[in-house]
């Protein structure tokens, strides 16, 4: 008897979900990094499905639900595994300060969820807020090794690169014509592309690569800058120029984003890690190094080559028409709208009702318009859950900073230190456009910040030894308290039932 076809999504969905659960369980690291990796290209996969292949949007919506399908099958697993390690050691997990407060998060966004008078919408706002919320704990509850990590870094970058490069390619050498052919349009038949609008010149597409727009496109490339130039700046050798010409083209790709929030956001980023730079404790050799005639040098090429790049995109003409039009941007008018708004209704208008949202159950005409995501989140949990939201965040970098004087691997320095200057260039990013709603921005955030958060257990996990890390030339011994060999740290899902 043929299988019913309205059962046939379900089956997919069941042997993709058995699928991810045999890796998640077999490889539990390595499966959450290809996730990260696929998040990078999601975008493109599904334009390529409905642009070249011409697969209807119906099919193309199925595929994309997939990504939850592996996401909650990850997420089983681990908590099944880190049940079992709390078994075994006869420890019952205690929650983080952090955990605290987001149960405390989650409660104010359920009550906002029940309030709201569209509960379809405030269900799928809910919904987009916490999913790669569970990326942060399955950072927390799977401990990479040291090769692992590592990898993860270089893949990643490698793939920066190539994004970084198809965003460039459709810049110089794509139309309108060419990207409704290739799938970036919406459900509707609208083009799914942002214009730049430049005084006595063509309107020209904004290239979003492989993401969901150009803004996001930038973000990822500030993210990426801020791993690979600190990362160029320790390491020695052939190594070393290889990821500057990275960073070059990584930047490159920023400047024809031109993102403006990209670029103050890597700005901010950078100061960060200038101060991580200075009161770092275990970096005067680094310092030491950067201050010779030859690196100073080689510093006055870059900051020369970082202006040539920047002028010759037209990202630095953008910036300066901005700045002597500040009070007519309208990301600036929007913002000052939303604070008078909040003056009179600091309750916010309702979970969900607030714009610009796409995407199944959320109302097509919208109540309210305001491109900040954390003025949406005021919007949707009143300011209180804003304020709840950045406590959360600000005990969590705190905690990521004292991780970063904690350990002593190079490589978990590097990662905290992205974690910690990649959130405040976000947040910075966030008061001014609504890129909280991109799934793959969000999942990268909220990885290294739970990474971040238990860097000291990983170098822990990795043992006594001293450690050799590629990204320098010197040996760095660290004499820890060696944890039990279990990977899962079943503390990390004291959320983890609620959230799914």
């Amino acid at each position: 008897m043929p299988f019913p076809p309205a059962l046939e999504p379900l089956l997919a969905a069941l042997i993709v979900g058995l699928l991810v659960a045999f890796l998640a369980w077999r490889w539990p690291f390595p499966t959450l990094a290809a996730f990260l990796i696929l998040l990078l290209l999601h975008e493109a996969i599904l334009r390529i499905l409905h642009g070249p292949l011409g697969l209807p949007f119906e099919v193309v919506n199925w595929v994309s639900r997939m990504r939850m399908v592996g996401l909650i099958a990850m997420s089983l697993v681990f908590m099944l595994r880190a049940a079992r390690t709390a078994w075994r050691l006869r420890r019952l997990p205690r929650p983080h300060a952090v955990d605290g407060l987001m149960a405390l998060v989650l409660v104010l966004a359920g009550l906002a969820t029940m309030l709201s008078p569209n509960r379809l919408a405030a269900v799928a706002a809910l919904r987009a807020y916490f999913q790669p919320v569970l990326i942060f704990y399955l950072a927390r509850g799977v401990y990479p090794t040291e090769q692992q990590l590592r990898r993860l870094l270089y893949v990643w970058l490698a793939v920066g690169v190539l994004i970084a490069g198809f965003g460039i390619y459709q810049w110089f050498a794509w139309g309108e014509a060419d990207y409704a052919r290739n799938g970036y349009v919406l459900a509707g038949g609208e083009m799914d592309t942002d214009p730049l609008l430049v005084e006595g010149e063509e309107p020209r597409v904004r290239p979003p690569s492989t993401l969901t727009g150009p803004n996001e496109f930038g973000l990822q490339m500030a993210f990426l800058l801020l791993v690979a130039v600190p990362w160029a700046a320790r390491k020695r050798g052939w190594g070393r120029w290889v990821l500057w010409a990275a960073s070059g083209i990584l930047l490159t790709g920023l400047s024809y984003s031109y993102s403006r929030s990209a670029l103050l956001g890597l700005a901010a980023g950078l100061g960060c890690l200038v101060l991580f730079l200075v009161f770092g404790q275990g970096e005067r050799d680094l310092r030491r190094r950067l201050m010779t005639r030859g690196t100073l040098a080689i510093g006055a090429g870059l900051l020369l080559a970082l202006f040539a790049v920047l002028a010759g995109s037209g990202m630095i003409g953008r910036v300066v028409r901005t700045v002597r039009r500040l009070p007519q941007e309208y990301h600036v008018r929007d913002t000052l709208r939303a604070i008078d708004y909040l003056g009179d209704h600091p309750l916010g208008l309702g979970m969900g009702l607030v714009g610009p949202r796409e995407g199944t159950f959320f109302p097509r005409d919208e109540e309210y318009h305001v491109e900040s995501s954390l003025f949406q989140i005021a919007m949707d949990m009143s300011i209180f859950g804003t304020i709840a939201w950045l406590i959360l965040w600000g005990v969590a970098l705190a905690r990521v900073w004292r991780a970063w004087r904690a350990v002593r691997s190079p490589l978990l320095q590097l990662v905290d230190g992205l974690a910690f200057s990649a959130w405040i260039a976000a947040l910075l990013t966030f008061l001014i456009l609504p890129l909280m709603q991109s799934f793959s921005l969000m999942g990268w955030l909220w990885f290294f910040l739970g990474l971040g958060l238990v860097s000291h257990r990983v170098e822990a996990e990795w043992g006594s030894e001293p450690i050799q890390d590629r990204s320098s030339d010197h040996k760095q011994v660290a004499h820890r308290n060696v944890l039990p060999s279990a990977s899962i740290e079943p503390v990390s899902y004291a959320l983890g039932p609620i959230l799914l």
